[in-house]
């Protein structure tokens, strides 16, 4: 699952370099494991080159640890830089990067870690050694030197930095203002030098903010919602989504099943119906109702309206065949007899010809007629 980026700044597409913001306190306002996931997002598009500005109290030991991983074994150069404060687990994130820069103002601070009660334990005192073991590795100071600043929670400029070996100096940006810092207080220092962010930097961190805000709007929570109640309600979003689509899945089945069954329904009304116009034409061709050159109109009649043309129909009287005796009853038409003239009778057929003046003397009238009066 993927949520929506907190803390990559931009991405240019045409460098492939990234900048990251680490700002606020690790664990609350910077979630380790999603600040790692969004470092190894870039790896896998293409990033080049990541920059990381760093203004934090610090925070949480396990989520500085996931951050710090992320960085420290990025496979590409990696660029952290100081732009307020790096305390506490947010001090030794900053260490991470293959180059660590820090603003002429602004204030690095280790001490030794506490349990969430301000207290140290057997528990606390495993983290320090951990983070005692990076810090020292990471300058030129022994874990010995390490772990005694660490405990009297040592605030260091930019010149300290130097002098201890965690910082070159041609890493020191140099600005034409500097915040006034009059005491080792974190949270102060931390507000100071949210003063002296560039204005592209509070545009872009407002932008996040007000893109999360959307997010939060769009998953019915609060601003202040955490990025675990932010993936639970993503998740569940997810879930419904999935739920609906099998449901519209099976929905539109349904309907395409109920679709073929109306198709065959139609198909087979349709051939029903040219068999029964088909059988009413032919019989009323049959019943003498129905001239060839008319089959068609009727045709037509019957498909637009079969009860109209058949109550049409019914409505005709059926013509009886008319059979021409055309000389005696006994004679057919294709008989030919029906051809000769009354000489070829009376040479021929004497007894038929009697027979046709018997039965027919309109005929035997006509053909003595048409021979002996010529």
């Amino acid at each position: 699952m993927t949520l929506p980026h907190k803390y990559i700044n931009n991405f240019e597409n045409s460098t492939k370099e990234a900048t990251m913001y680490l700002y606020g306190d690790i664990g609350y306002d910077v979630n380790g494991s999603y600040f790692a996931q969004e470092v190894d997002w870039l790896v896998a598009n293409g990033c080049k080159k990541l920059k990381v500005n760093i203004n934090s109290g610090g925070g949480l030991v396990i989520d500085a640890y996931s951050i710090f991983s992320a960085l420290y074994n990025c496979p590409i150069p990696v660029e952290t830089v100081n732009v307020g404060i790096a305390a506490s687990a947010a001090g030794w994130c900053w260490l991470a990067g293959n180059e660590c820069k820090m603003m002429d103002y602004s204030i690095f601070m280790m001490h030794n870690a506490k349990g969430t009660d301000g207290t140290e334990d057997e528990v606390s005192q495993i983290f320090t050694d951990s983070i005692k073991r990076i810090i020292s590795s990471m300058c030129n100071k022994s874990e010995s030197e390490i772990g005694a600043m660490m405990a009297d929670e040592t605030f260091m400029d930019s010149s300290t930095m130097i002098n201890c070996g965690m910082l070159k100096p041609e890493n020191v940006i140099v600005t034409a203002k500097k915040p006034k810092i009059l005491a080792n207080d974190v949270k102060g220092i931390y507000a100071i030098c949210n003063q002296f962010l560039t204005t592209d930097q509070v545009s872009q961190t407002q932008k996040q903010v007000k893109k999360m805000s959307k997010v939060n709007s769009l998953l019915k929570l609060s601003n202040e919602a955490s990025e675990e109640a932010q993936s639970e309600a993503l998740s569940k979003v997810l879930s419904e989504k999935e739920v609906l689509e099998t449901k519209l899945a099976e929905k539109q089945n349904e309907v395409t099943s109920l679709q073929d069954s109306l198709k065959a329904y139609k198909d087979a009304e349709d051939a029903m119906k040219e068999t029964m116009v088909s059988e009413l034409i032919e019989n009323g061709i049959k019943e003498g109702k129905i001239e060839d050159s008319t089959k068609e109109v009727w045709s037509n009649l019957a498909k637009v309206s079969y009860e109209d043309a058949k109550k049409a129909l019914n409505g005709i009287a059926t013509k009886k065949p008319v059979h021409v005796n055309v000389f005696t009853p006994d004679m057919q038409s294709n008989d030919p007899r029906t051809s000769w003239s009354i000489r070829d009778w009376e040479v021929n057929d004497s007894k038929g010809l009697l027979k046709l003046k018997s039965e027919n003397n309109a005929e035997y009238t006509r053909l003595f007629n048409a021979f002996y009066k010529k």
